[in-house]
């Protein structure tokens, strides 16, 4: 890097610094795709119009910068909170600039809190989580001619059906800051 380059750059990071900051809303759109993982679209509102952001990675650090439109923007610290959790996620990004990962159910939970800046598609919100475990059940019926019929699996938590072990979906993942997987007693469930 030559002297006049090392001046122009510093030269553009104090006229950014000087510029008046405005806040960047932005907008998370999850879905979930054929593999049952998660699809996460981020969206910048500006003007009225909603971007996608391609490089989600260059907004997980703290007081970066974003120039739109010769306006600098900056990222306000709730929309921040949520990208670090996706972030802890280890999610991969695609050409599209999503990003795709499984979602642990306590970050689901998280997202589902925050609708004022989470979207979810029908395919997610179907996704139920499930704080307790899910106990044990059977049903053992009589059918004269055809002889006990027994449906085992467990029970659903409003009480109205046996759950089969293939309609559940366990999360495996293990977070990168736990040394364990997550809780077995954690389970998200597909209806």
């Amino acid at each position: 890097m030559g002297v006049r380059e090392f001046w122009g750059r510093l030269k553009e990071r104090v006229k950014r610094w000087r510029a008046p900051l405005e806040p960047l809303p932005l907008e998370f759109h999850v879905d979930v795709n054929e593999e049952g993982k998660h699809v996460i679209r981020v969206y910048c509102l500006v003007h009225g119009r909603r971007h996608q952001i391609k490089g989600v990675h260059k907004l997980w650090r703290y007081g970066e910068i974003i120039e739109l439109e010769d306006k600098y923007y900056m990222i306000s610290p709730d929309d921040l909170e949520i990208l670090l959790a996706l972030r802890s996620l280890n999610p991969t990004p695609r050409e599209d600039g999503s990003l795709v990962c499984e979602i642990i159910p306590p970050i689901l939970k998280y997202l589902r809190t925050r609708k004022d800046k989470v979207v979810e598609t029908n395919e997610s919100k179907a996704i139920k989580v499930s704080e307790k475990a899910l106990q044990p059940a059977a049903e053992v019926d009589y059918v004269h001619g055809q002889g006990l019929i027994v449906k085992a699996g467990y029970s659903d938590p409003k009480g109205e059906r046996i759950l089969r072990q293939s309609e559940l979906k366990r999360s495996n993942m293990v977070h990168k800051h736990m040394r364990k997987s997550v809780q077995p007693s954690i389970l998200s469930r597909r209806f």
